[in-house]
């Protein structure tokens, strides 16, 4: 039986119950459209004896094993992990999904955009993109590359090129959206960039008084 409710595609390295600045929002942001989608998320596989509860109602969460157990404090081994976990993630949207599906993704990690990009164009899908690190701008003042090289230009060139091939980036202040309007600026095809900033919940976080005796 077709489902009522047209399917979206959540594509992850992070979510629920990971204690991670992405996973927080965007496991809201999936409770939240569960009243006008059926929510589907793909995420990394999790150690799951770490945590009491791994399931949400009215969400399938789907979590792909790693492939390699690698340290992400090596900065070749992280690369590789990226790539491989880009890789594991995208496969199961594209096994699993169906043409006519929405989906929204994030750039944790930053390789899996290159990816959904061409599925997404492939398929002719519309694309959402929920941009927490603009890459690869965040390199430089992370010291890993500096802007007059060849790798950081090279890498610009590709992902500012795939940036422009969505269909909405939502973004998280004004500062953020004028890198990413300077990123897709000379493409024919520009997608709405719209701002979203980060939000708490009052309820669990709220000032305190703090005794100073």
């Amino acid at each position: 039986m077709k489902a009522d409710k047209p399917t979206l595609w959540i594509v992850s390295e992070f979510f629920y119950p990971e204690q991670t600045a992405t996973s927080y929002f965007l496991t809201d942001i999936a409770c939240a459209l569960t009243d006008d989608f059926e929510v589907k998320v793909i995420c990394a596989g999790i150690d799951t004896s770490k945590y009491e509860n791994t399931e949400i109602e009215n969400l399938q969460i789907i979590r792909a094993k790693p492939i390699l157990n690698l340290n992400k404090n090596q900065p070749f081994q992280r690369v590789i992990s990226f790539f491989l976990t880009s890789i594991r993630l995208v496969s199961k949207f594209v096994v699993l999904s169906s043409r006519g599906d929405y989906l929204l993704c994030t750039t944790n990690p930053a390789t899996m955009l290159l990816f959904v990009g061409i599925f997404s164009k492939i398929r002719k899908q519309p694309l959402y993109v929920l941009v927490h690190d603009v890459f690869p701008e965040n390199l430089v003042p992370a010291k890993l590359l500096k802007k007059s090289s060849v790798v950081y230009a090279f890498l610009k060139k590709i992902f500012d090129k795939t940036y422009s091939k969505a269909s909405v980036l939502f973004v998280l202040g004004r500062d953020m959206k004028l890198i990413i309007e300077s990123k897709i600026g000379r493409f024919d095809s520009k997608p709405q960039v719209i701002v979203i900033e980060n939000w708490a919940d009052t309820d669990t976080v709220y000032p305190m008084i703090v005794d100073k005796k």
